[in-house]
C-alpha cells in the first residue's frame, strides 16, 4: 500500500497533481510515482517498493490528509481484494471529511432528471439545447410535470457561461489564502517603515565581482540585525516565545501559479556572496516547481522585495509562523536634506516592518530596523 506521505512538519495534506506511473505499469523502486502539492511546494514522490502499479486509488486533483493510501503496488498475479476494501474505506472517509464525492460517485443535482426517468422537456428547449450542444438530464426543471422549459435551457447556459468566466480558488492560492487570511486575523500587525540610503550597497554591487543584488543585502543585513536582536527572531507558540537558536531567513519569491517562500538557512554565518548563490539556485528551483520540502521548511523571518516592479512601498502579512517580515519598495533618487542642511539627491529605499505586536514591541521593532538601516548604510564585507 501507497500511503500520501508527510513532506514536512507542518503539511497535514496533500493533492495529487500528476501520476507519472498508470495502472498496470511496472515500478521500480526510486521510480517517480506521482507528483503531489503541498502547502508550500509541489514536489515529486518515488517509489519505496518494486512491482505493478495494481490500482491507483486517489485521481489527480484529489487532496486527501498524509497517510491515506493512495496506490496499491504488488505483483502481476498478488490478490489484492483486500487492500482494496481497506483502501476504499480510508478513501470515502477522506472524501465525506472534504464534504466531496468521491470518483466514481455523481451527486445528483436537486431538480435533475433521474437517470431511470425519460426527460421531459418542450419542443422550444429541446431545439435551444441542441443547438448549443446542451445535455437536458443536467438542467433543472421549473416547468408543470418537471418539464424542462425554454427558459431552464437559458438559465443553465448563463450559469455556464458565469463559471466559465471565474477562477476557482484552489491548490497552492487557496493554500495562501486561508494561511495569510489566519495570520491578519490571530497577529496584531503594527507597520514601521523608513528610508534606507542604499548609495554604498550600490557602489559595492558593480565593484564587486559576482553577481548580486539588492534582496541579498537585505538578507545579509537582516541576518546579522537578528543575531543582534534574537527577541525578533521568534515564534509564538501556545502561551510560550519560542527563540530560534537559527537566524533562518525567507525570500517572498513568485513562481508563476502562487507565492513560494523558500529559506536560506543559517544566513547570518554566510557572506554575501554565499547568500546570493543560494538565493539564486533557490528562486530557479521555485520557479521550476523543483523545491523539496527542506529548502520551504524552518523559516524563522522573511524578507519581500518588490522594488523590481517600481513599487515604491508596500506593507505586507506575517508568514506564519513568524513573527516579522520586512517589505522592501524600489531604490529611487530622491532629494535629501543632510544633518548639515545640504539638500542632496540619493538613492532611497523605503521599507516597512511588520511585526506581531503580541510578542514584539514597538521600541524593540524600531531599534532592529535601525541595526538593518545602519548595517545597509556602512556595509563592509
Amino acid at each position: 500500500m501507497v500511503l500520501l506521505p508527510k513532506l514536512g512538519v507542518t503539511m497535514e495534506e496533500g493533492k495529487i497533481v500528476n501520476w507519472c506511473k498508470q495502472e498496470g505499469e511496472e515500478v521500480a523502486e526510486g521510480d517517480i510515482l506521482f507528483e503531489i502539492e503541498t502547502d508550500k511546494v509541489t514536489m515529486e514522490v518515488e517509489a519505496r517498493e518494486a512491482g505493478i502499479l495494481r490500482k491507483i486509488l486517489i485521481a489527480e486533483g484529489e487532496t486527501v490528509p498524509v497517510t491515506t493510501p493512495v496506490a496499491i503496488i504488488g505483483s502481476a498475479d498478488e490478490d489484492i481484494s483486500e487492500l482494496l476494501g481497506s483502501g476504499d474505506n480510508v478513501q470515502t472517509n477522506a472524501g465525506q471529511a472534504r464534504g466531496a464525492a468521491m470518483p466514481g460517485i455523481e451527486e445528483e443535482r436537486p431538480g435533475a432528471a433521474p437517470k431511470d426517468k425519460p426527460i421531459l422537456a418542450t419542443p422550444r428547449a429541446k431545439k435551444l439545447a441542441r443547438e448549443k450542444g446542451v445535455d437536458l438530464s443536467k438542467i433543472e426543471a421549473s416547468g408543470e410535470n418537471g418539464r424542462i422549459i425554454e427558459e431552464d435551457v437559458m438559465k443553465y447556459l448563463e450559469s455556464t457561461s458565469a463559471q466559465k468566466d471565474s477562477i476557482p480558488l484552489e491548490g497552492i492560492r487557496k493554500i495562501i489564502a486561508e494561511r495569510l487570511s489566519r495570520s491578519a486575523q490571530e497577529r496584531p500587525h503594527v507597520y514601521f517603515t523608513r528610508e534606507i540610503d542604499m548609495a554604498t550597497c550600490l557602489k559595492l554591487k558593480e565593484e564587486l565581482n559576482y553577481k548580486v543584488t539588492l534582496t541579498d543585502f537585505f538578507v545579509y543585513a537582516v541576518s546579522r540585525a537578528l543575531r543582534e536582536y534574537p527577541a525578533i527572531n521568534v515564534t509564538l507558540a501556545g502561551d510560550e516565545i519560542l527563540r530560534h537558536a537559527e537566524v533562518n531567513v525567507g525570500i517572498a519569491v513568485d513562481a508563476g501559479k502562487g507565492l513560494i517562500v523558500p529559506v536560506i538557512k543559517n544566513a547570518d554565518k554566510k557572506s554575501l556572496q554565499e547568500i546570493a548563490a543560494e538565493r539564486t539556485n533557490l528562486v530557479q528551483l521555485a520557479r521550476e516547481g523543483k523545491l523539496i520540502a527542506d529548502q520551504v521548511e524552518g523559516g524563522t523571518f522573511t524578507v519581500s522585495n518588490l522594488g523590481m516592479y517600481g513599487v515604491d512601498e508596500f506593507t505586507t502579512i506575517i508568514n506564519p509562523p513568524e513573527s516579522a517580515i520586512l517589505a522592501v519598495g524600489a531604490t529611487k533618487k530622491r532629494l535629501v536634506v543632510s544633518e548639515e542642511g545640504d539638500i542632496r539627491i540619493r538613492p532611497v529605499a523605503k521599507v516597512t516592518l511588520a511585526v506581531d505586536h503580541r510578542v514584539i514591541d514597538g521600541a524593540l521593532a524600531a531599534r532592529f530596523l535601525q541595526a538593518v538601516t545602519g548595517l545597509l548604510e556602512n556595509i563592509s564585507l
